[in-house]
């Protein structure tokens, strides 16, 4: 047999005794060897605990349910066992009270981890009057979210991680697969709150809905980001709400936003700190937006909120007129060029966009960008760029003609 055919032998049948003599392999005495087995006592198995082996059932009252829950997390917190929840839907009264995953049997603030058995669209928590908060007294790390769905009716936050006063950061954070529905139509209603967040976490494939009508009726907050530093979101939505993603409070740095969905909003993103800046939103779903596809209170003068390479379903403006602080879109659309205002009017670019302004005819003596004025040399056409949220002023005797387009 060549070496070509022996090579194209299996595994499995070089390990029979009929392909072994087929193939020339030795026959091997293996009469005098010894193995040791390993001692099991120095084995450290820590297998799963399920909320049902502490009580909980799917026709349980969501009291009991919640005391089993509790039960298991307790037992999971002496050693950083994670704790399962099967593929059922269980009702669970809210604990009102944040909720510590740290281990206690050693010092290092590590936390343990809930995972969902049969994924997000099997293994459900169904909250009663109230939301879910996951916190601790210091430090804490490596805490993990996977597979699982929190749904409920509340008029606060229904799925919240992290001290809302910031006096604990959230280390290395693992959100993978986790769904999160609230279906109150009140304002003040929040699917996901994530407070205080140091760099180095992401979100795989969350999912935070509030409460949409598809049309007019738009209530609540998808995703709120209160000190989030750092952190990365790859695919997963935050819509049906008033807005999306609520960035505000604190220092938000470094968000990094990728393939997710922002659809059936007012307003998809809301950016409301003067201390936070430096986001990226690349290939997002922008689509059935009642308001804006963003639209910025505030923001870090030393860094953009950029937009690259996302689809928006909607028409120009895409950006509030009037609240475009630090947001800059990277696309390609054409953009409305305003009317040339009066003498001496300054004009702001609202777009979003780097623009490239072509000014031609008229008699003008003087412009001002970046604050200066400056003697103008008519020319045939001048062309003159923009940044966003910059503004442009002419002083002429006789009404020039200009163009906007979009820089890229």
């Amino acid at each position: 047999m060549s070496s070509g055919e022996q090579r194209g032998v299996s595994r499995r049948g070089l390990l029979g005794g009929a392909a072994a003599a087929s193939v020339g392999v030795a026959s091997v005495d293996v009469s005098n060897v010894t193995s040791t087995a390993p001692n099991s006592a120095h084995i450290s198995l820590n297998p799963a605990l399920s909320i049902e082996r502490f009580g909980a059932r799917p026709d349980a009252s969501p009291e009991i349910n919640l005391k089993a829950f509790l039960r298991c997390l307790a037992q999971c917190r002496q050693d950083g066992t994670p704790l399962l929840i099967p593929a059922e839907r269980y009702e669970l009264q809210s604990p009102h009270a944040p909720i510590d995953l740290t281990r206690i049997a050693r010092n290092a603030r590590r936390a343990i981890a809930i995972i969902g058995t049969g994924g997000p669209g099997s293994s459900v928590l169904s909250l009663k009057a109230g939301g879910l908060q996951f916190a601790s007294l210091t430090d804490w790390f490596d805490p993990t979210f996977e597979g699982f769905s929190v749904i409920g009716n509340t008029n606060r936050a229904l799925f919240e991680i992290g001290n809302s006063d910031f006096s604990d950061p959230v280390n290395m954070m693992r959100i993978r697969d986790v769904y999160v529905e609230n279906s109150s139509a009140q304002q003040s209603a929040t699917g996901v709150v994530l407070n205080y967040i140091a760099p180095g976490s992401y979100a795989i494939g969350l999912k935070s809905n509030v409460y949409s009508d598809g049309k007019t009726a738009f209530a609540g907050t998808a995703l709120r980001c209160r000190q989030v530093e750092a952190m990365s979101f790859v695919g997963g939505a935050a819509g049906n709400a008033a807005v999306g993603v609520h960035i505000v409070d604190g220092f938000n740095f470094g968000l990094s936003f990728t393939g997710m969905t922002f659809e059936n909003c007012a307003v998809a993103v809301q950016h409301v700190s003067d201390k936070s800046g430096g986001h990226v939103f690349q290939g997002c779903q922008f689509s059935n937006l009642r308001d804006w596809s963003i639209e910025s209170f505030a923001a870090n003068e030393s860094a953009w909120i950029e937009l690259i390479a996302c689809n928006f379903t909607m028409a120009e403006p895409l950006v509030n007129p009037v609240r475009y602080h630090g947001v800059r879109i990277r696309d390609r659309r054409n953009i409305e060029t305003p009317v040339v205002p009066k003498s001496g009017t300054a004009v702001n670019n609202a777009t979003g966009r780097d623009v490239d302004i072509y000014i031609w005819g008229g008699n003008i003596t003087e412009m001002e960008i970046l604050g200066a004025w400056m003697p103008y040399g008519n020319a045939d056409v001048r062309m003159v760029r923009l940044a966003p949220g910059r503004q442009i002023s002419l002083r002429w005797k006789a009404m020039p003609s200009w163009k906007w387009h979009n820089g890229g």
